[in-house]
Order: C-alpha cells, then sequence, then structure tokens
C-alpha cells in the first residue's frame, strides 16, 4: 500500500473514531436493525436485549435513562441541582431491564441481587465529604447554552440566522452534524412465550424539525440588532419551553455597524415528577450565520491589560497573542466551546457551539534540516560518536558549528519582514523585540558552552572529558535500547539460554539510523555545560524548559546533560556523597517508563568506569523513591514478593524493571517449562542480585538489585 493510500486509510479511521467517540457521548447512536414500536408492544427477553433502532432510523434507548446514558451536550430544565440529579440516577429509574426473572425465582428477589452486585462493583456516586457536599449545594445542572461573537453588520445587511443543531468537528476539514432530539417514554411488555411477562421502558428519540423537516431556526434583521437595548428573545417555532435570547451591544473601540452579540439557547420547562427525561433538550447546540451567506463575523476583541496595573511586554497574555496572532478567536463559547470553518482565517462566515470540542494538532518534528550550497536539502544533526572522540578523522565539531550557523541565521530571519507572516501589531513590537532577544540569549549560551570545552583549565579540560564520556554514554545506551525481550530456556546441557543471542554493538563503527543528536538537544547540553561546571557562574539563576511533544526526545536531552553532570563530578572528584541528580514525574506509568530508560544509561555509564579508572571505584547508582505501594522500600518485602513469583507466575510483580536494561533477559517467571525465576542470583550481606552474565565485551557483571 502507497503511504498517500496509508495515510488516507488512517485519516479514515481517526474520523471514524472521533465520530463514534461523540455517539457515545453526545448521542445519537441509533444502531442494528430497525423495529416498529407501539404502546404495550409485546417483546421477548432477547429482542429486548439487542441493540435497536425505530423504523425512521432514530435511537432507541433501553438499558438507562438518557440523561444517564449521555454526558455531554443536554439542557436541563431550569432548577435541577446537581446533588438531587446524582441521587436520581444513582437509584436508576430503570428497571434493571438486563435481568430474565426465570420461571422460578420472584423478580423483586432477582432485581435485589442484581442491585446489590452492581453497588458492589461499581464506586459511590459522591464524594462524602463535607467540602463536595458543600460544592454541589447550589450547583444547578446546565439549562442553557451560547455563543458572543463580533458582528459587522455592515457586511451583512439583512441580519443573521440562529439554527437549532448540533455540531461536531470530526478533522480539520470535517464537521458532523445532526438535530437536536427530545426522548419519549414508552412502555413494552418483555417476556417468553409462555411465561409471565413484565412491563419495561425505553426511550424513543424525537428529532428536533420544523415542519419542512429542517433544523428549526429564528431570524433577527440588522435593524433589531443595532437598534435593540435589551435583550431580544424569541420561541422556537412548534417547541414550546425552548427560547433563544439575544443580547447586542456596542464598544468603545467598534464601528457604529459593529455589535458585541451573545445569543443563548435556553431550555425554559418546568421538570415534573418522572418526567424529567422527557423536558430535557439532547444534543443541544446552536448555529449562527448570516442571511446573505457573506463574512461578517471578526475577531473576537483581546482584552485590555494596558488598565490592569504595569506593562510587562513579556508576559504570557502578549507572548502568546504575538505568536498564535494568525489564530485568531472569532467566538467565546458559554457553557461549551466554540467552533468555525477554516485554518487561519480573517473573518468567518458562521460560528456553533461544540460540547465535545475537537483539534487536530499540526504535526511537529524536532528533526530540522538546511539547504547546501547546491540546494539540497540536509539534516542538521551531530553525531555522538564523533563528539566522544570514537572517530579518529572527525571530533563532530564542525557538525556543532553548522547547527550554530543555521540558528544563528534563523534568528536573523526573525528580524526581517517576510511577507507570507502576518505583519506584528504596534502594541506588540516589543515582545517580539524581547523573544528575538531570549533567542540570541541562547544562542551566546551555546557559543559560551563551546568556547568553553576549549579553555586552558583544570575545570575546562575535565569538563572536555566528561562532554566526550557523557556523549560516549549516551551512543552505547542508545544502541542498546530495545524493546524486545530475550525469553528463557533451558539447554540440554542444563544450562540457561537466552533467545535471541545478545547483540553487543561497536559504539566505533557508525551507524545511519542511531547515535545522532537532534539539534534541540545538543544544543540544551551545551548550553548548560558551564552553569553545571562552574558553581559561580549567573547561569545557575537561569530554569531552562524543554517544551515539545511527546516522542520529540526531551528524555535523551536531559539524560545527556545528566550524564555530563554525573562524570563531571566523578572526574573532579565533588558531591563524594548523596545524589547528583534529582528526576521527578507526575505520573507513575511514566516514573516507571523514564526509570527503565535511565537504567540503561547508568548500565552504559557503569561500563565506562570499568574501562576508565579516573571514574573511580564507586559504582554509579539510580534509585527510585515512589512509595511502598507502587514498589517494595524493604529489601525483606522485596524477597517476600519475589517468593510469591516463583510460586505463582499470576501474583503481582511489584519490581520495576522487567527485564535487564543492558542485555533485554527477561525478569521474573518463565512462561516455558520451568516456571521458577531463571537467571543466577547472588547473596551479599543478605542482599539478593539478579546478575547479567550474558555481556561479552567485559569480564566484570553489572548487578541490578531488585529493590
Amino acid at each position: 500500500m502507497a503511504l498517500s493510500e496509508t495515510l488516507a486509510a488512517n485519516l479514515a479511521n481517526r474520523k471514524w473514531l472521533a465520530s463514534r467517540l461523540r455517539a457515545e457521548i453526545v448521542g445519537p447512536d441509533p444502531v442494528s436493525t430497525a423495529v416498529d414500536y407501539h404502546p404495550g408492544a409485546q417483546l421477548s427477553w432477547d429482542e429486548f436485549r439487542k441493540p435497536k433502532r425505530q423504523i425512521n432510523g432514530e435511537e432507541v434507548i433501553w438499558q438507562d435513562p438518557p440523561a444517564k446514558r449521555y454526558g455531554a451536550g443536554i439542557l436541563f430544565p431550569i432548577g435541577i441541582i446537581e446533588e438531587q440529579e446524582q441521587l436520581r440516577t444513582g437509584d436508576d429509574l430503570q428497571e434493571s431491564p438486563d435481568v430474565d426473572p426465570g420461571d422460578k425465582q420472584n423478580v423483586d428477589e432477582k432485581l435485589e441481587k442484581n442491585a446489590e452486585q452492581k453497588a458492589a462493583k461499581t464506586p459511590a456516586a459522591m464524594d462524602e465529604t463535607e467540602d463536595y457536599a458543600v460544592t454541589l449545594a447550589n450547583a444547578f445542572k446546565p439549562s442553557a447554552i451560547g455563543l458572543s461573537f463580533l458582528a459587522d453588520l455592515s457586511s451583512e445587511s439583512l441580519g443573521l440566522i440562529v439554527e437549532v443543531v448540533s455540531v461536531g468537528r470530526l478533522s480539520s476539514d470535517a464537521v458532523q452534524e445532526s438535530s437536536a432530539g427530545r426522548y419519549k417514554l414508552q412502555k413494552v411488555m418483555v417476556g417468553d412465550p409462555g411465561g409471565v411477562s413484565h412491563a419495561r421502558s425505553m426511550w424513543l428519540r424525537v428529532p428536533l424539525l420544523d415542519a419542512n423537516n429542517k433544523y428549526p431556526c429564528v431570524e433577527l434583521t440588522a435593524a433589531e440588532l443595532l437598534g435593540c437595548v435589551k435583550p431580544i428573545k424569541k420561541n422556537i417555532p412548534s417547541e414550546s419551553g425552548l427560547e433563544i435570547i439575544v443580547v447586542s451591544r456596542g464598544y468603545a473601540h467598534l464601528a457604529p455597524t459593529q455589535r458585541l452579540i451573545t445569543v443563548s439557547l435556553v431550555n425554559r420547562n418546568k421538570s415534573e415528577v418522572g418526567t424529567l427525561d422527557e423536558q430535557c433538550l439532547f444534543q443541544a447546540g446552536i448555529r449562527i450565520k448570516g442571511q446573505t451567506g457573506s463574512a461578517w463575523i471578526y475577531p473576537y476583541p483581546e482584552p485590555d491589560t494596558s488598565k490592569l496595573g504595569k506593562h510587562d511586554p513579556m508576559s504570557d497574555e502578549l507572548i502568546n497573542s504575538l505568536l498564535y496572532r494568525q489564530h485568531q478567536t472569532f467566538a467565546i463559547g458559554h457553557g461549551c466551546a466554540a467552533d468555525w470553518a477554516g485554518q487561519s482565517p480573517t473573518m468567518v462566515k458562521e460560528v456553533w457551539t461544540d460540547v465535545l470540542p475537537a483539534y487536530e494538532t499540526p504535526t511537529t518534528s524536532a528533526d530540522l534540516f538546511v539547504r547546501s550550497a547546491d540546494g539540497c536539502k540536509k539534516a542538521i544533526k551531530v553525531s555522538m560518536r564523533k563528539a566522544a572522540g570514537l572517530d579518529p578523522a572527525d571530533d563532530g565539531a564542525s557538525e556543532i558549528a553548522s547547527l550554530i550557523s543555521a540558528y544563528k541565521d534563523w534568528i536573523q530571519d526573525l528580524k526581517a519582514d517576510r511577507s507570507e507572516i502576518r505583519d506584528i501589531p504596534s502594541s506588540l513590537t516589543e515582545t517580539a523585540a524581547g523573544l528575538i532577544k531570549r533567542c540570541e540569549d541562547c544562542l551566546e549560551r551555546i557559543l559560551d558552552g563551546v568556547r568553553f570545552l576549549d579553555e586552558d583549565s583544570d575545570v575546562a579540560r575535565a569538563a572536555k572529558e566528561a562532554f566526550m564520556l557523557a556523549n560516549q554514554a549516551m551512543l552505547i545506551a542508545q544502541l542498546r535500547s530495545t524493546r524486545d525481550v530475550r525469553e528463557p530456556a533451558v539447554g540440554n546441557d542444563g544450562r540457561i539460554l537466552w533467545s535471541p543471542p545478545i547483540s553487543n554493538p561497536d559504539p566505533s563503527m557508525p551507524d545511519e539510523r542511531r547515535g545522532y543528536w537532534r539539534a534541540f538537544q545538543i544544543a540544551f547540553l551545551l548550553m548548560s555545560l558551564r552553569g553545571v561546571a562552574e558553581p559561580d557562574s549567573p547561569d545557575r539563576e537561569i530554569v531552562d524548559l524543554i517544551w515539545f511533544p511527546t516522542g520529540g526526545g526531551k528524555t535523551e536531552a536531559y539524560l545527556g546533560l545528566t550524564a555530563f553532570t554525573i562524570l563531571f563530578n566523578r572526574l573532579t572528584k565533588r558531591n563524594s556523597i548523596g545524589a547528583d541528580v534529582l528526576m521527578r514525574y507526575t505520573l507513575r506509568l511514566l516514573t516507571a517508563q523514564q526509570f527503565q530508560r535511565a537504567s540503561v544509561l547508568f548500565c552504559a555509564m557503569e561500563k565506562l568506569r570499568y574501562e576508565n579508572p579516573r571514574l573511580g571505584e564507586k559504582p554509579f547508582r539510580i534509585g527510585l523513591w515512589v512509595g511502598g505501594s507502587a514498589s517494595p522500600n524493604k529489601r525483606e518485602d522485596a524477597l517476600q514478593a519475589l517468593k510469591k513469583l516463583q510460586v505463582d507466575s499470576q501474583s503481582e510483580n511489584p519490581f520495576i524493571l522487567l527485564k535487564c536494561p543492558w542485555c533485554g533477559a527477561k525478569f521474573g517467571p518463565s512462561s516455558g517449562e520451568r516456571k521458577e525465576l531463571l537467571g543466577r542470583e547472588s547473596k551479599l550481606r543478605n542482599q539478593q542480585f539478579q546478575v547479567c552474565w550474558d555481556i561479552a565485551d567485559t569480564q566484570r557483571i553489572i548487578r541490578l538489585s531488585l529493590r
């Protein structure tokens, strides 16, 4: 399959998934076979349990009431309190339709047993703390949804149209729309032939359409919008209880024909006992467009921050305004999100509400390219092998110089006028100059890092050696990293064999795919060198933040600096006790994954320590502090957990490392003939280790504690 075909298939699958997600959360979700329902219809239990839809294609809900089935896009009658609704849905008005009474058991007994089983498996619907109770005391369920936008009524001379319709985005250029709807309760009889029939509830969806089978709408003229001094209220035709409210107001900086307009859809129905779901509006939403079809909605005015105190050109608000000035906001949602068509338009024709907003993030790559003199595109990357001194003919200095030159040219381009980029407004020129100054400061720190490595001092020479060793350790770790797990087996001679055999790549041999720094990674390492090596460096007052999407290489960037820091401290005999680096993660799964990746680097540094006497006799160590619920805190607990695994391979495995970081050999019970933990063990001072004997390029072993 060609790449374009593969991409098209993936995009189609993603669009399908987005559509299914919207159907699950917002609705409607008509499925399976069409069945004709009428009050008192007789169904068997199998027929009742099967997914179904109406003859007209509309949805049938039979397991839960609609307000419990869907989680977004619902407008409740005014005055429904959150706490009361949770209690109501917790009671579950349905009569457990998935229960088949059978012939020999009382229906009530079965229903009660079923409810007890559900209660045992389902967590409490509401936190019973006092704070939560206070929070819900006056929390009302939503009964309105709306949009605010800036309209130019000189471009739209006739007025606006407000449609009641649910619109959702599936991709950057595709949306899905459906009518709003109500659900009507209907009772049916359920029972097998010859047995007792029982009344059960089903909810039949009724689409919200006008007499012409179109989305209901209201219209307002431009004169009404320009001349109104109080809110305009209009009922939805043929729909009692639904009201459109329009507020049109001027603004100090607007032209006479421009108005800030807020349009809201309100459910003014009254809730009656037992009919709440029938009084709700589902898949609620509105779309506002002009009657002439022309573009008439301008970007929404930015808040005026000049009166809020001291002007800070480098505030987050102004920086975001500058960076995203091509992506304007055309509407503000109230109780929802707002959306419109186009990637970066200057004006739009229509805006709509969206209760499940989606945004397609553009692809971001950490790989950078420059044009060479012959016009060919060349990747900017720096070889770890060369920077480690493993290439006798090239120390990698030219690659670093090429990176610095490209960065310098890019900064100069920022200062030049570019026709394809929207002009910077005068209010943001100071902010733009400040951002360019920050780039120039980063460039100077990178250049300073290169100069520091070439200085003639003891500290600089130690930094140079640590820099080369860090590159070598990162190279070895990258070559060793693999997702493959080597499985153990017992050979004919009783020895343990591992499959596949261990791979021992030679770091001195060039590799086209692995062993390269991305531009921002080596730049981050270089600009941090002096701050790490010199305690009095002003760089120690700076906190550097690496901001990049998942998969871009942030981990390698800070692991490279980690290796440099630890090796530099060892070479200069600094910090002989205690921790050199602290790494903190906010998610348990991320903590385990990052610890596994860091373990490979520590194995690589330990290998270098065996080969370099200047790195001392004290091994490099890495530890994990996550609490006893995630990993054993005591060696006795670790041994106990290990024994449980040896007896029962299905018991909980609390160990973070599931395979040897160095060789990939599996830790834990084997799936082969021998169920006990395979591998060699070493006991030292009542500590138990799993030891890796499968390192072909050294006579020493790397011991990995089971802690």
